[in-house]
């Protein structure tokens, strides 16, 4: 039967099928690799909650859930929480949720990481030449905090979304 509807339709049956592109076909359209992945509810956890994380990193995100929101991303380990810092206010503005994927632990340099300074949660840009967490602020005052290599990184920036 699918066979004859593709026919009639004029396409692939690999296509009517399962949705499948053919090797001659692309994108065309810059939000396609987004459109074509998969929604995914991404748990929303207090910062307390994110704190546990840094001491258990067997620890379930969903089993914290206050709440979910529908996201798409690379990774499928995923936490969201909102967070108002002012050391980190020119990258996240207040009310922005920022979304973590905490099987990303491995800082590189330039990208935001949560991490867990001295029993503090801290967002901020990791920097490797030294090892440091800088602010990225309109305040001046907040400086750039120098780390052991060592220091328990909790995931990285995924996604941020800002509430309106």
């Amino acid at each position: 039967m699918l066979a004859k509807l593709a026919d009639v339709l004029q396409s692939p049956l690999d296509w009517l099928a399962a949705g499948d592109r053919s090797a001659v076909e692309s994108d065309k359209y810059a939000a396609a690799a987004y459109i074509r992945r998969p929604i995914q509810h991404v748990p929303v956890i207090s910062t307390r909650s994110a704190a546990l994380l840094a001491l258990d990193i067997t620890a379930d995100p969903h089993a914290m859930a206050e709440d979910y929101i529908p996201v798409t991303a690379g990774s499928s380990k995923l936490f969201g929480i909102f967070l108002e810092d002012e050391a980190v206010n020119l990258a996240f503005p207040a009310r922005t949720l920022v979304v973590f994927d905490y099987a990303d632990r491995q800082p590189h340099d330039g990208d935001f990481y949560l991490a867990s300074v001295a029993g503090t949660l801290l967002l901020r840009r990791w920097r490797y030449d030294p090892p440091r967490l800088e602010p990225a602020s309109t305040d001046p005052t907040y400086k750039a905090i120098e780390v052991d290599r060592a220091v328990p990184i909790i995931g990285r920036v995924a996604v941020s979304i800002r509430i309106h």
